[in-house]
């Protein structure tokens, strides 16, 4: 299969390229960045509607990437938000409409969610989102299934929770941003569960969303399956900073648990995600460090 792999010059889509091109697939990254592993790369923007569509009409599926995934930014800046979350898609999706029989594999977020009422949150769960990077994820959403509704597209989504690993934005990021810079690192909410979910299982999930048939018009939770108090990591990568300095403030918001029922997702991926703070200590040291 040829697969397009919009905003993939990112560590997640050169994973997706290397899963796929390991599985006899050909993937060719769409980005305005060159991606630094060698492999078939299109330099551009999906704004470029001519250079996008000629990529799409000679692709089997489309993984969509391009986003704007800091939500502390989407919030600061909601008009680039907007842009990046919402209209990028809209150009992926004008494309894909004037192709026949395109499937579009769509990156979305736990956010979607907003609070969740129950715990582990399943995706028929309700989508209450509470921030500008939520509601614009909603909004995509609700976008890809009206498409496939009025047009016929073909898409898989999957909600991804509290990535993790080399390149992702994040907790650990900012962690290791403000030991290294001598800062001190301001912790919020720490007593808060969430699930942690490493980014080369995301990766290999995507591969299978946009290579099996029994994904395809679905809705998956991509997480470990497991809560782990932000605390607790805080306290794994302090190990590893000994002399780094971090205090605990008041949660700017309501407080909250956020934990996946990734039931779907091991029933038609063989989903299996890496979990434990062991592992994640792991990772920390061989891709943060």
């Amino acid at each position: 299969m040829r697969v397009l792999i919009t905003g993939g010059a990112g560590f997640i889509g050169q994973r997706l390229a290397g899963c796929l091109a390991s599985q006899g697939h050909q993937p060719i990254i769409y980005d305005i960045q060159e991606p630094r592993q060698s492999c078939e790369h299109i330099v551009g923007t999906v704004f470029d509607e001519r250079l996008l569509q000629q990529e799409v009409i000679t692709s089997d599926v489309v993984v969509h990437l391009v986003a704007l995934p800091d939500v502390g930014e989407c919030s600061r800046n909601p008009r680039e938000s907007f842009n990046l979350n919402v209209a990028a898609l809209q150009r992926v999706l004008d494309s894909c409409r004037n192709c026949v029989n395109k499937k579009l594999v769509f990156v979305s977020s736990a956010a979607v969610y907003g609070i969740p009422e129950t715990l582990p949150i399943l995706e028929i769960a309700p989508l209450k989102p509470t921030d500008t990077y939520g509601h614009h994820k909603h909004v995509a959403e609700q976008m890809i299934q009206h498409y496939h509704h009025a047009y016929g597209l073909s898409f898989v989504i999957l909600r991804v929770f509290n990535c993790y690993g080399r390149g992702v934005r994040g907790l650990f990021q900012r962690f290791v941003q403000a030991a290294r810079a001598g800062t001190t690192y301001r912790a919020f909410g720490t007593s808060q569960y969430r699930d942690f979910v490493y980014v080369g299982d995301v990766a290999e999930t995507l591969c299978q969303a946009a290579i099996s048939d029994k994904a395809t018009n679905k809705i998956f939770n991509i997480g470990s399956g497991r809560g782990t108090q932000i605390r607790d990591v805080l306290d794994m990568m302090f190990r590893e900073f000994p002399d780094a300095n971090w205090i605990i403030e008041p949660a700017p918001s309501i407080p909250y648990d956020s934990i996946a029922d990734i039931s779907k997702a091991r029933l038609l991926f063989d989903f299996e995600p890496h979990t434990g703070t062991e592992f994640m200590r792991q990772i920390f040291r061989e891709e943060m460090l």
